[in-house]
């Protein structure tokens, strides 16, 4: 019996963690319809999960089978620092798409691709969902 109490009263703690560490992190899921390369690894075209833990400078890149994981440091960028869009940039090198930078909010990922051929290719841009 005091063990039953006890479960009754430990259980909705348990559960308001468990939705307390769902929601201290934030994530958006974006469609690639393109193959591409990010940090020197070839990546299929598909669904990626970009997340972000409140108050971290560390992002996130996740294919949604979990075989790709990638995560860059994040600095200040030059976005509005109202934006909330998460978007992620690919220079378009010919038929490769090789990915660029990641912005998450007001946030942006270090370059990862070399700035002084940058400018030469055309840019391509997936973006959706809020960062905060």
């Amino acid at each position: 019996m005091r063990n039953m109490i006890r479960n009754l009263i430990l259980a909705p703690a348990f559960v308001a963690a468990a939705a307390l560490a769902t929601t201290s992190a934030s994530a958006a899921t974006l469609k690639v319809p393109f193959n591409f390369i990010a940090n020197g690894k070839q990546c299929p075209a598909g669904y990626y999960n970009v997340q972000k833990g409140i108050n971290s400078s560390v992002v996130t890149l996740v294919s949604k089978d979990g075989s790709r994981n990638f995560t860059w440091v994040l600095r200040p960028g030059e976005p509005d620092p109202s934006d909330k869009t998460i978007r992620l940039n690919f220079d378009n090198q010919g038929e490769t798409h090789v990915l660029q930078l990641v912005q998450y909010g007001s946030q942006v990922s270090t370059s990862m691709t070399d700035k002084s051929r940058h400018n030469e290719y055309p840019q391509t841009t997936i973006a959706a969902g809020e960062g905060r």
